[in-house]
């Protein structure tokens, strides 16, 4: 959207005849979002820093960053920390057990697709 510090004065009214019409399509696209039957698929990126074990091992894989209808193309972000959150299918993580290796490791796993993650 323009605004009017940001455009010069003769080509305002065009800036408004195109912010209007981002508005309406905008409506439209929330609309017709809003009807979708969706069909959620994955959006992965690759993440350097993501590790899923307290050693470090495995650094840098891919991971579920949120869903993207395929039909609508809606998106919908992915919330939770990885241990709430599993990063390989978006599922929920469940407490699974404790290690005592010098530190405490809690392990956590995913109730769908047995993912593990450890924290201290």
């Amino acid at each position: 959207m323009f605004k009017k510090e940001e455009v010069p004065p003769y080509l305002w009214e065009k800036a408004l005849w195109i912010n209007g019409h981002i508005a309406l399509l905008k409506a439209c696209i929330e609309t017709e979002q809003g009807k979708c039957q969706h069909d959620w698929k994955k959006d992965l990126w690759y993440d350097e820093s993501y590790c899923g074990r307290v050693d470090g091992v495995g650094r840098g894989q891919n991971v579920v960053c949120g869903f993207r209808c395929k039909k609508c193309h809606a998106y919908k972000k992915i919330g939770g920390m990885p241990w709430e959150i599993c990063r390989k299918c978006g599922g929920k993580m469940k407490h699974d057990r404790t290690e005592n290796d010098g530190d405490k490791i809690f392990i956590h796993k995913c109730v769908d697709c047995g993912h593990e993650h450890d924290t201290t």
